[in-house]
């Protein structure tokens, strides 16, 4: 490779990692300006070698919205996981990958407007 081609290559590497990294702060920032939790109810998932891409439903003001995320599997169908959304952009979301979902919380009955705040049962 000569160096030409060596440093057009680490150019567009460059750019190429420095746009994926400034479009996920983007959009951890636009959900935290306006956050709401919600719960999302997992529907199908799908096996891979290393991890486990998982298909959800989550509700909010009495829409439906579906959404998929990648985990290193241990959770089933029909089972809640805690999405943080945007109020203002309902389809921003992101996985709270180490909250779980308390038993007293039921998909079914959540409101509809979600929780300010991770809800606990007392």
């Amino acid at each position: 490779m000569t160096k030409n081609k060596a440093i057009a290559f680490i150019l567009i590497f460059g750019t190429i990692f420095c746009a994926f990294f400034f479009w996920g702060k983007n959009k951890k920032n636009k959900i935290n300006r306006n956050k709401v939790y919600v719960v999302a109810k997992i529907q199908s998932l799908n096996n891979l070698t290393n991890s486990t891409i998982y298909y959800c439903l989550y509700r909010f003001k009495n829409k439906e919205y579906t959404m998929k995320f990648k985990d290193f599997g241990g959770r089933e169908i029909g089972k809640l996981v805690f999405v943080k959304i945007s109020e203002v952009d309902p389809e921003l979301n992101l996985v709270l990958f180490h909250e779980s979902v308390p038993d007293c919380i039921d998909f079914d009955k959540a409101p509809a407007e979600g929780w300010k705040t991770l809800p606990d049962c007392k």
